[in-house]
């Protein structure tokens, strides 16, 4: 059985939420752990059942040997009811039913009830909805342990119900694996985890705001070939839009950084498997200046298009430039 302690490391923000809520006598009544396979949500979600089902807790941690952590290592611990997908991928709308049953009985032999739900997103729309009932009026006191790897599959009634605890994965090349498993194309996603790491809800809205487009038209501009008109229009185009000019900055400041790692050889700190390296280490330097100059100017009255001009035609080598942004 897994100590809450002992997950620090691969966790440590998870683990600080639900250490400081059971030692603060703060715990939520319902906790979503939201994050990819490799992030051992299950590990997590049993070290906290342990901690709650523990009749001799030591900090946050179970004691390992009480009848309490005997039970629920050995699976048969009265007060907690497990939920895990059917053969077929499901969990029905009368195994929501059943758990709703099964958690109106007082506990037993802890001061609260478990109830865990394995790959909640499992649940089709009308078992989400009972369970919101349970969860909207908890029969006594009950802890609800949900994991899930498509937080958007799930209702956002269900989700404003429960506290998300974000996993990450174990390292961070594993996070562009999280959203590309979550259908978003492998090389959009290598670009967006440098911005919202294994967040797959964040990455989606960035998607959605044409992160895509944006990607696609800068790897076609920086060259050092690429006519200044090109530059120009395409400036225009990005900066048109604060929001898309604010995305194409970000992302074209995880394509220098990356180009940069890979001139001086870097390549394992890179994010992109795709980022050039035909644009000299000058060029890369001064662009990323020019970004710098940008962040400070941000909070003010900023010509975007004026400075996407600015650092696309000073990376691709055309001016040195000394032009006001503002």
């Amino acid at each position: 059985m897994f100590l809450l302690s002992q997950l620090r490391e691969e966790q440590p923000f998870a683990v600080t939420t639900l250490t400081q809520a059971i030692e603060g006598e703060r715990r939520h009544h319902a906790y979503l752990f939201a994050g990819p396979l490799e992030a051992s949500a299950n590990n997590l979600v049993m070290a906290m059942a342990g901690s709650l089902l523990c009749t001799d807790r030591r900090g946050s941690d179970a004691c390992g040997t009480c009848a309490g952590c005997r039970k629920l290592a050995g699976k048969n611990h009265p007060d907690l009811v497990h939920l895990q997908p059917d053969e077929k991928g499901n969990l029905s709308i009368d195994t929501i039913r059943q758990l709703a049953n099964r958690l109106s009985l007082r506990a037993t032999e802890a001061d609260t009830k478990i109830a865990i739900i394995e790959h909640a997103d499992a649940m089709k729309p009308p078992a989400q909805n009972a369970l919101l009932k349970t969860l909207e009026e908890p029969p006594g006191p009950t802890c609800f342990l949900l994991t899930t790897t498509r937080i958007r599959t799930l209702l956002p009634t269900i989700r404003s119900r429960c506290q998300t605890v974000r996993l990450a994965p174990k390292k961070r090349a594993g996070a562009w694996r999280v959203l590309a498993e979550a259908g978003i194309d492998p090389e959009i996603a290598q670009r967006l985890a440098a911005l919202v790491g294994p967040d797959v809800d964040r990455a989606q809205e960035l998607v959605d705001k044409g992160a895509g487009e944006i990607i696609a038209a800068l790897s076609g501009i920086l060259t050092l070939d690429v006519p200044i008109p090109t530059i120009m229009n395409a400036a225009a185009d990005l900066g048109g839009d604060k929001e898309r000019a604010d995305l194409a900055f970000a992302l074209l400041e995880v394509d220098i950084r990356d180009r940069l790692a890979r001139a001086h050889g870097a390549i394992g700190a890179s994010y992109s498997e795709q980022a050039g390296t035909d644009l000299p280490v000058s060029h890369l330097c001064n662009g990323a200046a020019q970004l710098q100059t940008i962040r400070r100017y941000q909070a003010v009255n900023l010509n975007r298009t004026m400075a996407l001009e600015t650092v696309l035609l000073a990376v691709t080598g055309h001016v040195t430039p000394t032009r006001s942004m503002a």
